[in-house]
């Protein structure tokens, strides 16, 4: 027993080393090309975190977290709330009236003209442009309603992590959140990966209610209707938001009985037609095209870095459809940045026509082609555009800018506020702090360690895992389609990691509350 014991930890360890290096080495290699000193330091790092891999292990399957003994589900929830409420619309009057991206505009114009594309999410449009707009009449609602849903949703979070993971574990979760000034910075922005993360956050907790409570509280119908309209809303409120909703619906099958299961998939299948077929009928949402560009970033990545690096090694085929989109844009090779990929020169008259009328089996041949003919430069590639999801180079710092528009939107807020908030986000960025909270690829690594530390035969064990797995498939899915560094699209992980770290920690409670 206690050789199939040490054999487990020894696997461990190298599975938890081997992902740790690749993870370290590969954010070296990407902050290298920004400054030298930023890639040794990772790289050290690196090698220090495989030669405590030991202590590591140690302390992980050590860490257990255990339920609060005296709590008041409303008044945790209202300092929660309060509390984030204050920290977000402090830094919202240094925003005011928020941060607004073509993409915000855009969804704002379709709000107040009422002509509707499913480029952005309708739904988004509709609950969190259009419904402020028309009861507020005012631009700054847009924002203020959107900090309101995630101060509200922040409450709930935290009280259920204090409920069942105590009081120390609710406080350092709620400072990880609110003081990362990737939580800072993209609240303030109007975009659908906001609310997406609060719908993730919520179904992950639902799912979470379900399981330390033995089924329990899925046996309300209410619970049960509020998991199938969050489900329902993560499926469309993002196009690629399956990624998270179906893993998790498949895991729920092993938590519920099989008719509240079948229940709660026909449900979330009402609720989503509904949107999808009567309500885009109604509203006569129109459908964007160039669907081939916006999921091919990653082999047009490939392909047009080895054409900049390695032209003679491209086949004729490659060769001319490189030169056939980029026809406009002689000087691409100059403006072409392999750690932004095609983004870094998709809006400087790039063929969007040949690339959708090529198609994405022949994209993806020709990628395959070029990767096996420079496979270093593929690889560069690939590590360049993809390693905001599991690098810790400190991607998550984004812009708080306003557009030009036609609309008069422009920025007037607070001047002392909006210079706190720059030497706040300067000082977090030149300390090892930006590791922590400003990489996407942290929360993960946090849920991989977790995962693999964690791990036994037991068989709730791998439930747990299963439940935490929409996180990862969602993000690793969504990698594969980048086209850029658009790390906004991997929010979700700030909020649902202390999700999963309490799930995999946590024990089941013997009563529920």
């Amino acid at each position: 027993m206690k050789q199939t014991k040490n054999r487990l930890q020894i696997i461990q360890n190298v599975m938890f080393a081997t992902y740790a290096f690749v993870v370290l080495s590969t954010s070296s290699i990407v902050a290298c090309s920004s400054g030298l000193y930023s890639g040794i330091l990772l790289l050290l790092a690196g090698l220090i975190i495989c030669a405590f891999v030991s202590k590591i292990n140690t302390f992980v399957r050590g860490f257990s977290i255990h339920p609060s003994t005296s709590f008041s589900f409303l008044k945790t929830m209202f300092f929660f709330v309060l509390l984030a409420l204050g920290v977000l619309l402090f830094w919202f009057m240094g925003t005011y009236p928020g941060a607004f991206s073509y993409d915000s505009i855009n969804q704002f114009e379709q709000a107040i003209y009422g002509t509707y594309s499913d480029w952005h999410p309708v739904l988004h449009t509709l609950l969190f442009f259009t419904l402020p707009i028309k009861i507020f009449n005012c631009i700054e609602s847009i924002v203020i309603f959107q900090i309101i849903c995630f101060s509200i949703l922040f409450g709930y979070m935290e009280t259920t992590l204090y409920e069942y993971g105590g009081k120390k574990f609710a406080i350092i979760s709620a400072a990880f959140i609110l003081s990362s000034p990737f939580t800072l910075n993209i609240v303030m922005h109007p975009w659908k990966d906001v609310p997406f993360a609060m719908i993730c956050a919520t179904c992950l907790l639902y799912s979470v209610r379900i399981y330390l409570s033995n089924g329990e509280w899925a046996k309300r119908k209410t619970n049960l209707i509020l998991t199938a309209l969050m489900l329902a809303f993560a499926s469309v409120f993002r196009h690629n938001g399956i990624l998270f909703s179906i893993p998790l619906l498949g895991t729920l099958y092993f938590l519920l009985p099989k008719k509240k299961w079948i229940l709660l998939i026909l449900t979330s299948l009402l609720i989503a037609g509904s949107i999808k077929v009567p309500l885009y009928s109604y509203l006569d949402v129109s459908k964007p095209g160039n669907r081939v560009t916006e999921t091919m970033g990653l082999p047009l990545s490939i392909i047009l870095n080895v054409a900049k690096e390695c032209p003679k090694s491209l086949d004729n085929q490659t060769s001319i459809f490189v030169k056939e989109i980029t026809s406009v844009q002689p000087n691409w090779i100059d403006n072409f940045d392999i750690n932004r990929g095609f983004s870094s020169i998709k809006y400087d008259g790039i063929d969007f026509n040949l690339i959708e009328k090529t198609g994405r089996l022949a994209i993806i041949k020709m990628a395959l082609k070029s990767a096996l003919s420079s496979p270093k430069q593929a690889v560069l590639s690939f590590i360049g555009l993809t390693n905001i999801v599991y690098g810790i180079n400190g991607a998550g710092i984004i812009g708080q800018g306003i557009e030009p528009n036609k609309f008069g939107i422009n920025w007037g807020g607070n001047y002392h506020i909006k210079s706190f908030q720059l030497n706040y986000i300067t000082l977090i960025q030149k300390s090892l702090l930006t590791y922590i909270l400003c990489s996407v690829g942290f929360p993960i690594l946090m849920i991989i360690t977790f995962i693999i530390f964690k791990f036994n035969r037991h068989s709730q064990t791998i439930l747990k895992f299963a439940l935490c797995s929409p996180i990862l498939i969602y993000s690793f899915g969504t990698m594969l389609f980048l086209t850029g560094k658009d790390v906004r699209f991997f929010y979700l992980t700030y909020l649902t990691t202390p999700v999963a770290i309490l799930l995999l920690s946590a024990d089941k409670k013997e009563t529920f509350t």
